[in-house]
């Protein structure tokens, strides 16, 4: 019941995880977590056997799995894992308000995580689509402030350009599409910001 037999569980989940028996995983992943529920291990193979459902289309095993991983208690880096996860799974059932909420935990206790910039990108798309329009424009305006060198920072700006003209704000509009043009010659959609630039004008 030691560290050895924790190790010989996380192995064995993550071997029959990968051969593709995730029925078999679940079981053994379910022993590892009841006799070893402080044990590293457990989110070490968690993330993997969350993975690979993922890929082979067992949803809400990959759900349950993340929803583990995203709880307080877990280590940093699987919790940071956990959250991500939790918050993709969220915005791809629709549960967009939910999908937010976890981006923004994600945010908050891992705010220099690699995971950071498309969180906050995907987190600031989840309040664009439920309408929350200010808020989508504090939160794509934080991804290019606090992250300028991200490959999401002018996705952000972008947006966030967009949405200021949609809401008649015509002179944070065009700032930010004049910073794009200015700053970002290669953004494959230049055409566009030139012409909704037009439109601040």
């Amino acid at each position: 019941d030691g560290p050895d037999a924790a190790n010989c569980l996380v192995q064995l989940t993550i071997a029959l995880g990968e051969l593709g028996k995730l029925t078999e995983a679940s079981a053994v992943f379910q022993q590892l977590a009841e006799k070893h529920e402080q044990s590293e291990g457990v989110g070490l193979a968690a993330d993997h056997l969350a993975e690979t459902a993922y890929h082979k289309g067992e949803i809400h095993l990959a759900r349950d799995l993340v929803e583990r991983m995203a709880r307080e208690g877990a280590t940093p880096a699987i919790r940071e894992k956990g959250l991500s996860g939790l918050a993709w799974s969220q915005l791809k059932s629709n549960e967009i308000e939910a999908s937010a909420a976890t981006f923004e935990t994600l945010l908050q206790l891992h705010a220099d995580s690699p995971l950071a910039p498309e969180a906050a990108l995907a987190r600031a798309r989840a309040l664009e689509t439920a309408n929350r329009l200010n808020s989508a424009i504090a939160t794509y305006t934080l991804l290019f402030e606090r992250y300028p060198d991200s490959k999401q920072a002018v996705v952000g700006k972008y947006q966030a350009a967009r949405l200021h003209l949609q809401l008649k704000q015509y002179d944070e509009a065009f700032a930010l599409f004049a910073s794009i043009r200015r700053d970002h010659k290669d953004f494959p959609r230049l055409d566009e910001v030139l012409y909704e630039w037009a439109w601040a004008l």
